[in-house]
């Protein structure tokens, strides 16, 4: 009985012990049951908050893409850029740029709303919000800060002592960009977010861009090379023509002013070297697209000096004319004006029309050591018979002699002689002759002179002619020494100063093109390149066959354009080689679109007779044009070579203004906001 008690006793409390660990072992399921549930329910709501925050994060990159590709648009319609951004990245126009259109040069942050937001929380349930935060950092200029304050400057200082430098620019910098994405789902948050470099930089070549043609010396080129004739089925090789920008007729009749005000605005042309240039102005058959256009070729005619005999005759008068050059004026056709000059001195001419065309006249201001030759005709001119006595060029012997050019009898030239009191002084003045002129002074051709004794002191004496005119205009971009140019008169062996049209400093110095040795450009660019093939492969799309740059890119070796290129808009920028540089294929881009190709080391070839809209710049090397091309930009290089070009062909460079860095509004719309490398991405 006593055994059966015992093990009542026992059994009941194992029982109940049995029952309480059971009762845990349930409680202790059941929590961590519950336990999992809830962290697989956070764990879900945090997927969830992950998703909505990377889809917040690429709406985020796709918006500032966008903004940075319109800031980016040079487009004349898209200008103020505040005031003209489309309504979805309107917000983020206004909080990159301050009041005046520039980048803020503090640092930046702003909250982000995107057309995704209601999508976001439409579609991913229970999410309670979504913030996206972007910061543009403090900027940092790629040059840096000299002891004067705010004041930027590149330094080349020479063996004799002068210095030269480019003011860079400050609003050039280098920036960090980042985009953070917080979303709340239930319990959960979730941050991530990207960061990248970029850099602003402005893709107008530096003071370069303000030429139409820069060349650093003569080298080989020859450049009267032309055998220059009046007859057409004679003439078989053509000139190139520089067109400078706008035209102006030879008799157009301009004010001092307005003619200064014109050439300030066109692009200029600088010829360098210890060698003169010199320029016998081209005939070409008297074809409009050819012939030289910056001559005064109307007749002009003045009464004879009353002192003179031939003044007793009431028909007779002097008159005289200015021409190209061209090998018939030492023939009979033309009453050999010419005959007794040697026949180099105007049979052959040059392979430049630095002022364009007859047809179309663009005159520019010369910087170098540049002269023009042209024929100044001279003679007699008959009222009464309508006839046209032209005086022969003649030295002392031919003077003195009974026989002179132009079939004359002996005693038409005692008469003549008699007229000039038989002294050659008297005659010279009044004959025919080859003029070696400043190139400059062609600039006055379509100005209204006003005077026309001012004409006479042009047939014979240049130094005189540029004296003439004290109170003519000068320059506001460019001076000479320090003193302001006179767009009439040479500009050589002197340092150089270029100003913007709000008189801001630009460059000082006697050759730009040393600061391009010196890796100016280089120094700007955000991508470098292996090759051509790795540049391609980033910014041309070969289907669409569009090429969008949007920046400054370096290539480790040449560079090959392949084929026909078009440039999207906003997608202009410098390309710079440190290779040879072949364009195979045209380059279309808008005129607002401004494209650069350097070759910093090599030579750039032109092998298409394509239009090339892009500026070309090998100031170490040659610029190498074939017989026919079009190129529509600028052209920088040490020298210049080009094939024989026929009758018929394109020759051609035309300035393209959205180069001129001297151009504040055009310099201003030419800003680029680059991205240097990839997204970065993170989680938080």
């Amino acid at each position: 009985m006593k055994n059966a008690e015992r093990k009542r006793g026992f059994i009941l409390p194992g029982a109940l012990t049995v029952v309480v660990i059971l009762v845990i072992l349930a409680s202790t399921r059941l929590y961590f049951s519950r336990q999992q549930l809830n962290t697989a329910a956070k764990l879900s709501d945090y997927e969830r908050s992950y998703q909505a925050s990377v889809s917040g994060l690429i709406a985020a990159r796709a918006v500032l893409s966008n903004a940075i590709n319109f800031i980016n648009d040079p487009a004349p319609e898209t200008f103020p850029k505040r005031e003209k951004a489309p309504a979805g990245i309107k917000p983020v126009v206004e909080s990159l740029l301050d009041e005046n259109g520039r980048f803020r040069a503090v640092e930046t942050e702003f909250d982000l709303a995107t057309s995704l937001d209601s999508y976001l929380k439409k579609n991913f349930r229970d999410l309670e919000n979504i913030l996206i935060t972007v910061k543009l950092g403090r900027g940092k200029p790629l040059y840096l800060e000299t002891a004067r304050a705010k004041d930027f400057e590149v330094t080349n200082c020479q063996n004799d002592g002068g210095c030269s430098f480019i003011k860079a620019d400050p609003k050039e910098s280098d920036y960090l960009l980042s985009v953070r994405v917080v979303s709340a789902v239930g319990n959960s948050k979730c941050a991530v977010g990207s960061f990248t470099e970029c850099r602003i930089v402005n893709i107008i070549p530096p003071v370069l861009g303000k030429f139409t043609l820069f060349l650093r010396s003569i080298g080989s080129l020859q450049i009267n090379s032309i055998s220059d004739t009046s007859v057409s089925s004679n003439f078989k090789i053509s000139p190139a023509v520089i067109n400078n920008g706008m035209s102006a007729a030879a008799t157009s009749g301009l004010e001092p002013s307005e003619m200064r005000d014109m050439i300030e605005r066109q692009g200029w042309i600088y010829l360098g070297g210890a060698l003169r240039w010199n320029f016998n102005l081209t005939y070409a058959a008297n074809s409009a697209n050819f012939c030289e256009g910056p001559l005064l070729r109307d007749f002009y005619y003045y009464p004879i000096d009353a002192d003179q005999t031939l003044s007793s005759s009431a028909s007779l008068r002097y008159y005289a004319t200015e021409s190209p050059l061209y090998s018939e004026l030492g023939d009979i056709s033309t009453d050999e004006p010419f005959s007794l000059k040697k026949k180099d001195d105007y049979s052959n001419t040059s392979v430049l029309n630095l002022f364009g065309s007859s047809a179309v006249l663009s005159p520019t201001v010369i910087i170098g050591n540049v002269s023009r030759s042209y024929a100044l005709l001279q003679g007699i001119y008959n009222s009464s018979s309508k006839k046209y006595a032209p005086l022969p060029y003649l030295d002392q012997a031919a003077f003195s002699s009974p026989n002179w050019p132009g079939d004359m009898s002996a005693a038409t030239v005692d008469l003549i002689r008699n007229n000039f009191k038989n002294d050659l002084k008297n005659y010279q003045k009044r004959m025919s002759d080859v003029i070696v002129g400043h190139y400059n002074a062609a600039n006055l051709v379509p100005v209204d002179l006003k005077n026309q004794n001012a004409l006479k002191t042009m047939a014979f004496d240049q130094q005189e002619f540029s004296k003439s005119f004290p109170d003519f205009p000068n320059m506001s971009r460019l001076r000479s020494n320090m003193i302001p140019a006179a767009f009439y008169k040479p500009l050589y062996e002197n340092r150089y100063t270029i100003f913007d049209d709000r008189g801001k400093l630009l460059y000082h110095g006697d050759d730009p093109a040393r600061f391009y040795e010196r890796n100016l450009l280089s120094h700007k660019a955000g991508y470098v390149f292996k090759n051509s093939l790795a540049l391609w492969k980033k910014v041309y799309d070969q289907k669409k066959k569009i090429l969008s740059l949007s920046s400054i890119v370096k290539v480790s070796g040449p560079l090959d354009i392949f084929e026909h290129m078009s440039v999207a808009r906003g997608g202009g920028g410098i390309i710079i080689a440190e290779g040879d540089i072949r364009i195979r294929g045209g380059i279309s881009a808008p005129d607002s679109e401004p494209v650069t190709l350097v070759s910093s080391k090599g030579d750039i070839y032109v092998e298409t007779s394509e239009r090339v809209n892009a500026a070309l710049v090998a100031v170490s090397g040659r610029l190498i044009l074939p017989a026919s091309f079009d190129l529509k930009g600028m052209a920088a290089a040490r020298e210049l070579s080009m094939a024989p070009g026929r009758p018929g062909a394109t020759r051609k460079l035309t300035y393209n203004a959205v180069f001129d860095p001297t151009d504040y509004r055009n310099y201003s719309a030419n800003y680029r906001m680059m991205i240097k490398g990839e997204w970065q991405n993170f989680v938080e």
